[in-house]
């Protein structure tokens, strides 16, 4: 007759990974963390390269000047900082920054001020604590709570949080600017007039054209037509098609583009061609279009500047608003109160103050467009940034959405409602450069050290997690004497992940399960091979027979001695000693001892 099988107990819920692991010890101050690491930032994060890939240490864009900058930007304030750039001439005019352009306004923030989406749902980020900042109350650059950078100023514990919101800033610095130390935009794309090309390689010319109008826009956009959404116009700069400007940096190898360059049409010139690398030289002999159809550059003085390449008349126009002479015109806090950034954009990279100021700017930018994202239907960049450190900072699809945003305008493009001549074609197609950004993101988590063992452990909990049905259905079953599958009584998931978790995060003995690699990118991946072989062996083991203890299983001459509790497989266990320095540990043996297995075989008449 069958045995009847055990009730197994109700399904259980969907477990979350559990949180950061707290400890009784103090979070960590950021601040101190990024100086204690500036030595990898300097060797994999703030490091250019030429063309043939030599790299060195970046002169545009430095570590100590990124510093202040974020301590100025998350209202940690820029006095007596360590690696301050005060009284240090900088690129671009090497003034200090006590000058005139670095004063603040005496007037007061205006909190009442609205422009753009809020800093995110009950953020409460106006609190800073830690060691490094003395536990003082922070206010942002312009007054507003959203334009703090977020460091995880909302809770002492959330620092982890602000880490990695530094590590994708810095990602996407990195892609654009930090990499070909270059503060302007530069030509990167090349043979953008089809026809034009296809008719010069067949006259036997180079394959190597640069539009001169890339200085209108790239990758398909029309940067002085990237206007401000519904309620915020009034913030971004008017087009002057007088503006004669050139960048102050560009792409440096022999016969590189010059650098990019506006001023408006003649009666001596009423198109522009291109730049041609091997003859070195600019070809004007007919129109040469962009990827946008221009073959001009009248009012195209808004490419990228500063460390994320800030670019488009709204972009720079809320600089103008927030940062800069209009705010200061308008009775606001201005941090640079005499730069007019519509009049002159280049001051970002060719300004006394430029030093702070191109990261001041990029900073700025991600807090008004990337900390404040959230597209109403469920997407929400804070949200989001949380939920990556949460799960093991493993989901890298957190920074493919964090590109959509910066280089298009949504999370996930081409964005709704955009078009190749909608909004200068911003919206529309891929982001330029995705998977370096995702990689450079990588590379900054492990310079920084972020997440470790307990972001792996977080990592290998939620997968399990997110697999249960697999793990209920197929792993954690056991198997009646017919064959009959059912959901393991014994071996279940919360139990599971509850050891694991203990034993990854306390161990035993010093020895702790091993959760991967914390200095590889997706490194818990060994953490999952690591727990799978485990699981291997417990099925073979104990599972499929829904056993905790050992079965008597093996036959000698057609039977089932009841001396197999003394060992199977030619093995006997008290005689299974430690090695010699652990002899201390072995258990003695008692001949006098009783004990009777809790579990054992199910089939009829078994032993």
């Amino acid at each position: 007759a069958p045995v009847p099988r055990p009730t197994p107990p109700p399904t259980p819920q969907t477990a979350r990974p559990t949180p950061k692991a707290t400890t009784g010890a103090p979070p960590p101050d950021l601040f101190e963390w990024l100086h204690n690491h500036r030595r990898q930032l300097n060797q994999e994060v703030f490091r250019s390269y030429t063309k043939e890939g030599t790299g060195y240490r970046s002169y545009w864009f430095q570590y100590q000047d990124f510093y202040g900058a974020l301590r100025l930007m998350s209202g940690v304030g820029d006095e007596n900082q360590r690696g301050s750039n005060r009284g240090a001439g900088g690129q671009g005019g090497g003034s200090n920054r006590e000058g005139t352009h670095g004063r603040r306004s005496n007037e007061g923030p205006d909190r009442n001020l609205q422009g753009g989406s809020g800093f995110g749902a009950g953020s409460g980020a106006g609190f800073i604590t830690g060691q490094g900042t003395g536990g003082i109350s922070g206010e942002s650059i312009t007054g507003l709570d959203k334009h703090l950078f977020y460091t995880g100023n909302d809770d002492p514990s959330h620092w982890e949080y602000g880490l990695v919101n530094i590590a994708a800033f810095l990602s996407h610095a990195m892609t654009e600017s930090i990499t070909h130390d270059a503060c302007d935009e530069f030509h990167w794309e090349r043979n953008s007039d089809a026809d034009a090309s296809t008719t010069e390689e067949q006259k036997g010319g180079s394959d190597q054209h640069y539009a001169v109008s890339n200085a209108c826009g790239q990758d398909g956009q029309n940067y002085q037509e990237f206007q401000c959404g519904e309620g915020e116009e009034f913030m971004q700069c008017a087009v002057d098609r007088n503006l004669i400007l050139q960048a102050t940096t560009s792409a440096v190898y022999p016969n590189a583009p010059p650098p990019l360059s506006c001023r408006p049409r003649s009666t001596g010139e009423s198109y522009t061609g291109y730049w041609d690398v091997v003859q070195g030289s600019t070809m004007a002999l007919f129109p040469y279009e962009n990827t946008y159809g221009r073959t001009d550059v009248e009012g195209c003085c808004y490419w990228g500047r500063g460390a994320i390449h800030s670019k488009g008349v709204c972009n720079i126009g809320k600089l103008n608003y927030y940062l800069g002479k209009k705010a200061q015109d308008e009775g606001r806090k201005s941090r640079y109160p005499t730069t007019d950034f519509c009049a002159f954009p280049e001051a970002i990279c060719a300004a006394p103050e430029s030093r702070e100021m191109r990261w001041v700017t990029s900073m700025f930018e991600w807090t008004e467009r990337v900390q404040s994202y959230d597209d109403m239907e469920g997407w929400n960049y804070m949200r989001k940034l949380k939920e990556f450190v949460d799960f093991g900072m493993v989901d890298f699809e957190f920074l493919e959405a964090t590109s959509g945003i910066l280089a298009k305008g949504c999370h996930d493009p081409p964005c709704a409602g955009s078009g190749t001549k909608v909004n200068g074609g911003y919206g529309t197609g891929t982001v330029h450069l995705a998977e370096e950004r995702v990689k450079n993101f990588q590379t900054i988590l492990i310079a920084l050290e972020a997440g470790g063992e307990e972001a792996l452990l977080r990592a290998l909990i939620k997968y399990f997690t997110d697999r249960q049905d697999v793990m209920n259905g197929d792993v954690l079953q056991s198997q009646t004497p017919q064959g009959q599958m059912y959901p393991s009584y014994r071996y279940q998931l919360p139990d599971f992940l509850s050891a694991m978790t203990f034993i990854s995060e306390t161990g035993v003995g010093g020895r702790k399960f091993y959760t991967g690699e914390p200095r590889v990118p997706e490194g818990v991946r060994y953490g999952i091979v690591n727990a799978v072989m485990f699981l291997a062996q417990a099925y073979k083991e104990a599972i499929q027979y829904d056993a905790c203890d050992e079965n008597n299983w093996q036959l000698v001459n057609d039977r089932f001695p009841i001396s197999n509790s003394c060992g199977q497989l030619g093995m006997s266990y008290q005689d299974q000693h430690c090695r010699e320095d652990e002899a201390y540990m072995e258990c003695p043996v008692k001949k006098d001892m009783e004990q009777v297995a809790l579990t054992s075989a199910p089939w009829f008449q078994a032993p």
